[in-house]
């Protein structure tokens, strides 16, 4: 059984990755990622925001933030999506039950890209995207005073203060309801992980990038 990986950052931010600068598998020399807990136990471990970590060729500087002559100039940004998916090869059992195509592993946010010295004569640089658990944490949320709101409304809360689509989200329906529910300058992962608590849930990234809530 063969499976290939393929790195794919939206350049454009256009929210997609179909542009033909958008696959950089074809540069990528080595390349790791994570997902998970911080603690390996489903009863005391909590998620921990994914990390993905790639080495690129860069011999004409295409991956330089500050090279303007790279046709890539002005769009290597953090923020931007980064994803990286599992293609099967033909050999693979037909018989096997799943959609054949391209499956998504990780997705999460570029962070850096930073070119690094040669190493025999071979210039190359560095690429580190975090998952999304990471991103919300740049946030501060705000809510005033509500009451009566289940734990997967008020995810939905704060994610919505956040500017998190809906579209991006898996919550489960709450098992708990907070009679009182406001938050005062709280980072985005702080404000989950009191829900979190409060469920005795989980929250979680998802492998296509989507925030994820399981309630107790």
């Amino acid at each position: 059984m063969a499976i290939s990986y393929n790195l794919l950052v939206d350049w454009n931010n256009d929210g997609d990755f179909t542009n033909v600068e958008d696959d950089i598998t074809g540069d990528t020399l080595s390349l790791s990622w994570s997902r998970g807990r911080d603690y390996a136990s489903a009863l005391e471990g909590r998620s921990k925001a994914g990390k993905l970590s790639a080495t690129l060729v860069n011999t004409d500087g295409k991956y330089s933030p500050n090279n303007t002559s790279s046709e890539l100039s002005g769009s290597i940004l953090p923020g931007r999506n980064v994803r990286l998916t599992t293609a099967f090869g033909s050999e693979f059992p037909q018989s096997f039950p799943i959609e054949f195509g391209d499956i998504i592993a990780w997705q999460g946010k570029l962070d850096r890209i930073l070119p690094e010295p040669a190493t025999l004569g071979l210039k190359t640089c560095s690429l580190t995207a975090f998952g999304n658990l990471g991103y919300l944490n740049q946030f501060e949320v705000q809510l005033s005073s509500q009451t009566n709101r289940r734990t997967d409304q008020a995810v939905g809360d704060i994610l919505d203060n956040i500017g998190w689509p809906s579209a991006d989200r898996s919550l489960d329906t709450g098992l708990t309801t907070i009679s009182r529910f406001w938050l005062s300058k709280k980072r985005g992962i702080e404000a989950l992980r009191l829900v979190e608590e409060t469920e005795a849930g989980f929250i979680k990234e998802t492998k296509d990038g989507k925030i994820g809530f399981d309630s107790r």
